[in-house]
């Protein structure tokens, strides 16, 4: 007899095949056409990850907190997402039509999808055209309470501060933001409009507020994340009405032990060739970058053969905090420990190309 038991009854011998059976089971929508999905409502995810894959013209409500969800190769769907308290990529998506709540949005390779959309900051697009950007219309009985517990604000939505890679003239030639709301969705029956339906240029836009690396002040009321792949690409974002940019980068020589007093920790984001950790900071008017490099891939190998895969993004971390980083990786005094785990097991995972805080 299995020792673990899944939500369908099913019994496994070892924790990990049930770990991976019931991700597929509860927290997965794949692989169907012309399917409507039956619904995710309040506390059946309960902050968990969700994914979505390979779905042809399919309806899926997830009305429910979440944490990070993926949505990949999915064509003339319809699709509820009502709060996810992390980053929501989409990718390789087309002629779907999308009501989402998120933290924010990531789109890759996505094309003719409209979006009724909620985001905390800036929606992010690349490679992608024909996208169509309004604000959130509808929603469901305890969506506040979902987004609240997953740190999301109902009334600051940046649904219209599209950040595209692939133009950097900003013509906004592979986008469209329309003020009008698409028609409400109401997937467990009428409620109340919660996600305010803020105006196009109405605030600020985190990314191009001046950062004191508290993050206080500005309109998203983010601790100290913002959105950005390089100090460049910062630099491309900000207009001639917006604070200046971050400065010149400098690499921290090898010789360095530990960070100087007078530094501020600033973001950490990755890198994938060779994949390491890229942690910023700002010191002496500059922003100085330390990279952390992660295991060989034979010793990456063996570090997560040895765990559970739930367990591998933090076992590689240990890894690398241990052999590389106990000054710099700090969770106590500078970075959040459960973001750069998302940004390991992003690279672990082969995830987005670029993801900075």
């Amino acid at each position: 007899m299995g020792k673990y038991t899944a939500s369908d009854g099913k019994e496994f011998d070892t924790k990990r095949e049930w770990r991976k059976y019931e991700m597929l089971l509860m927290y997965t929508f794949k692989e169907q056409t012309g399917h409507t999905f039956d619904m995710k409502k309040p506390g059946d995810v309960n902050g968990q990850q969700f994914d979505m894959m390979n779905l042809t013209k399919c309806e899926a409500v997830v009305a429910d907190s979440t944490d990070m969800v993926q949505i990949d190769e999915c064509i003339d769907c319809k699709v509820f997402l009502g709060a996810s308290g992390e980053s929501v990529f989409i990718r390789d998506c087309k002629g779907c039509t999308f009501y989402v709540a998120c933290k924010q949005l990531r789109l890759r390779d996505c094309h003719d999808c409209k979006f009724s959309l909620y985001s905390q900051t800036e929606p992010v697009i690349e490679t992608s055209d024909g996208i169509v950007f309004t604000p959130f219309a509808g929603g469901f009985d305890g969506q506040e309470q979902c987004m609240r517990s997953v740190n999301l604000d109902p009334s600051i939505n940046f649904w219209w501060g599209i950040f595209d890679f692939n133009d950097e003239a900003k013509t906004g030639k592979n986008f469209k933001v329309v003020n009008v709301p698409m028609e409400p969705w109401w997937p467990l029956g009428e409620a109340s409009q919660v996600c305010e339906q803020t105006a196009p240029n109405s605030a600020t836009l985190p990314s191009t507020l001046t950062d004191d690396g508290g993050g206080h002040g500005g309109p998203s009321q983010m601790n100290s994340f913002k959105i950005g792949t390089s100090a460049e690409d910062a630099q491309n974002k900000v207009d001639s009405q917006a604070p200046p940019p971050p400065p010149d980068l400098e690499l921290i020589p090898d010789e360095v032990q530990k960070p100087a007093a007078d530094w501020t920790a600033f973001r950490v984001g990755v890198r994938y060739d060779p994949p390491l950790l890229a942690l910023e900071w700002k010191g002496n008017e500059k922003t100085l970058r330390k990279d952390i490099p992660f295991p060989e891939v034979t010793e990456l190998a063996a570090l997560v053969a040895e765990v559970a895969d739930d367990e591998c993004a933090a076992a590689v971390l240990d890894h690398m905090v241990k052999t590389h980083g106990a000054q710099w990786l700090d969770f106590e005094k500078f970075f959040s420990k459960k973001q750069v785990l998302r940004l390991v097991d992003m690279v672990l995972q082969g995830g987005p190309d670029s993801v900075e805080m």
